[in-house]
């Protein structure tokens, strides 16, 4: 459309001399003067390419995590968080402060890998890929005067440590802490809360000395296939088991349940004990069976009561009772009552003792921790302070503009601060040092051989001849020289 306005945005130009006799090409012909341009339509907005060479951070800087008002941790689904940098007095270290920013991780896999997010606070390493500015990346995180690291070095410096902090808020940690002190070795298992472990197929675990478990409220153990058992002896004791239940305990074997024991049973019960046994009860005792009541034994069966020693027995049934003793059957009473001849007596059994248990031992408390504390990006110690004049700023002991201070700072990533090691009290004392050091020194007193030294030899008779000599006029040429040297001494500025 040529009815309209356009930008030309470049041109070219074209001469052609003689074209007759250069080039066959009828283009040409009649037109030895072309111009070629490349337009756009006024309307749209232009935009000159790049001229000068886009700037380069040379090495990586540190900043500080930013993000809203009241907010932790912020990021976006890809992990990304925003940062403030030191240099930058100008805007507010909030979520605004900078784009996002990528954050390197130990792993990185399609919804896999190792995912440490950085903190509001928090101070990180920023790197930038192939010194572009607009491609930052978290490589690091760093401790400074804030946040310190979460033990007291340099006294627990052989423990090294994974440990966070519970969001919002604070007052709770989870840690995974080793420590390698010689003698004191240990791993540290901290869960603010629950804890759940899946294996899908076998688990194994080996104690060298003891193992002590407490659990404060309820314990639930299910086994869906066999469950074994073995306590024996060993370098740690004689294989004893011992177990104490406070409250109830309730028991249900569906199958059979086997016991044997090789030495002594020892039951001892405080109040009642019943037993219903769904058909056959057999007790066997190599010995003796004694059976003892304060009050009353009651023996009933159904159908019959057989009571047997020997080749004697008494034998009671729905049909009567059958006494039968070999030689002899005695009975006593009250006056007396006497079959055949002699007196009887009642046994007596070696009545019941039962052991008392021994009591378990209590199993030993879990070493504990303390949590951290929550850091807010207005309490770190590398936040710059308040803009000064733009007239000039002291650097290294010179004035210089405070562009310049500013472009330094930028290249470098150095806080517009001090380090932590070094407080506004030891800086006149560094300054006046490094004045002292500029100073020329005093000269010190020679030695008796350096004077001797410096002192004038008396000179040779040809020496002085040479100084009494007359001088020698000078001739036209050297004359016109040494004015010409001179004259080019004056017209040299000076450096």
């Amino acid at each position: 459309d040529q009815n309209r306005q356009y930008l030309v945005v470049s041109a070219s130009y074209e001469l052609q001399s003689d074209p007759y006799e250069s080039t066959p090409n009828p283009e040409w012909v009649n037109k030895p003067y072309q111009v070629r341009i490349t337009a756009i339509d006024a309307q749209q907005p232009y935009r000159a390419p790049r001229t000068t060479p886009k700037p380069v951070v040379q090495g990586p800087q540190t900043a500080i995590v930013v993000g809203p008002s009241g907010e932790e941790i912020y990021t976006d689904q890809y992990g990304r968080v925003k940062c403030h940098f030191h240099w930058d007095r100008h805007d507010n270290a909030d979520e605004n402060s900078s784009c996002w920013i990528r954050v390197a991780q130990s792993w990185a896999g399609k919804k896999w890998g190792a995912l440490y997010l950085p903190r509001i606070g928090q101070e990180v390493i920023i790197d930038f890929l192939e010194g572009d500015p607009d491609r930052p990346i978290i490589t690091g995180r760093v401790y400074n005067g804030a946040n310190l690291p979460p033990y007291t070095l340099p006294d627990k410096k052989t423990m090294s440590t994974l440990k966070s902090l519970s969001s919002k808020g604070g007052d709770g940690f989870n840690e995974f802490r080793f420590d390698d002190d010689k003698g004191k070795e240990q791993i540290f298992l901290h869960g603010e809360r629950d804890e759940d472990i899946r294996i899908k197929n076998d688990a194994r675990e080996w104690i060298g000395s003891e193992r002590h478990l407490i659990v404060k409220k309820k314990q639930f153990e299910q086994v869906e296939g066999e469950k074994h058992l073995i306590v024996k002896s060993g370098d740690g004791g004689s294989g004893d088991q011992y177990e104490k239940v406070a409250g109830e305990k309730h028991q249900q074997v569906v199958g059979n349940c086997n016991q044997k024991i090789d030495g002594t049973l020892s039951l001892k019960v405080g109040m009642n004990q019943q037993e219903k046994v769904g058909q056959n009860h057999a007790l066997d005792a190599g010995m003796e069976i004694h059976l003892k009541a304060g009050m009353k034994v009651i023996i009933e069966a159904g159908m019959q009561l057989t009571i047997k020693a020997g080749g004697s027995f008494i034998d009671l049934g729905p049909t009567g009772i059958t006494i039968s003793g070999a030689p002899m059957v005695q009975i006593a009473g009250s006056p007396m009552v006497m079959i055949n001849s002699g007196s009887g007596s009642a046994g007596s059994g070696s009545g019941s003792s039962p052991d008392a248990p021994t009591a378990p031992t209590a199993p030993q408390e879990a070493a504990d921790d303390q949590a951290g504390e929550v850091t807010s990006a207005e309490a770190s110690p590398v936040q710059a302070p308040a803009a000064q004049s733009l007239d000039s700023v002291t650097v290294g002991g010179y004035q210089a503009p405070q562009a310049k201070v500013q472009k330094s700072a930028a290249q470098s990533g150095a806080p517009f601060t001090q380090t932590t090691g070094e407080t506004q009290e030891q800086q006149p004392a560094q300054e006046q040092q490094r004045t002292q050091d500029q100073q020329p020194t005093q000269e010190q007193p020679r030695t008796s051989e350096e004077q001797q030294r410096t002192q004038k030899q008396p000179r040779t008779p040809e020496e002085q001849q040479r100084t009494q000599a007359p001088k020698q006029p000078r001739t036209p040429e050297q004359s016109d020289t040494q004015e010409e040297s001179h004259a080019q001494e004056q017209r040299t500025p000076q450096r």
